[in-house]
């Protein structure tokens, strides 16, 4: 199966890739050339978002509630954030790290992880149902498969249903 569509895509194998901006961090063949582009729109602009969550627990002692807080700080701070950006594909978590200098000067050289913060108004959170997960990596990997030539396109369609319908249980 094929856990990420951009690996063909990276080989040159697939004509183009809807993904996340953090698989520009992904892309490391150097014959591969791409423009990274907006989600095209139905009735209406709407862009999924996700990412890695940082969590503070109620239960830590004061001691480690402090650092944890210090540490978050750290993470969120604007130099953090957009070292983080430009390493990982990932988005600043800071609206004002997307008008500091440093990042302007990073998607100027760079100008394909310019588009993905241009389209944050845009954003909505998936359901957060138990399975959501697996279904999404699952519908991922069945276009994977579809695209390698391993199953036709009905039945990539239908293992996709038969995923998500699960996760819906």
């Amino acid at each position: 199966a094929n856990a990420y569509i951009t690996d063909g895509f990276n080989l040159n194998q697939y004509a183009m890739d809807f993904d996340s901006s953090a698989a520009i961090a992904y892309l490391t063949n150097p014959a591969l050339h791409y423009k990274a582009a907006p989600l095209p729109m139905g009735a209406r602009r709407a862009v999924s978002s996700g990412g890695t969550n940082v969590v503070l627990f109620a239960g830590a002692t004061p001691a480690q509630k402090a650092a944890a807080t210090t540490f978050i700080n750290f993470l969120i701070s604007v130099p953090s954030t957009i070292a983080w950006a430009e390493h990982t594909g990932y988005l600043p978590v800071r609206q004002s790290a997307l008008t500091n200098p440093a990042w302007m000067a990073y998607i100027g050289t760079h100008p394909n992880q310019a588009v993905a913060p241009e389209q944050v108004r845009f954003a909505y959170f998936t359901p957060r149902l138990a399975a959501m997960n697996s279904a999404i990596q699952e519908v991922t990997s069945q276009v994977g498969d579809m695209l390698e030539g391993s199953q036709t396109v009905a039945q990539t369609l239908h293992n996709m249903a038969q995923a998500v319908n699960e996760s819906l249980g």
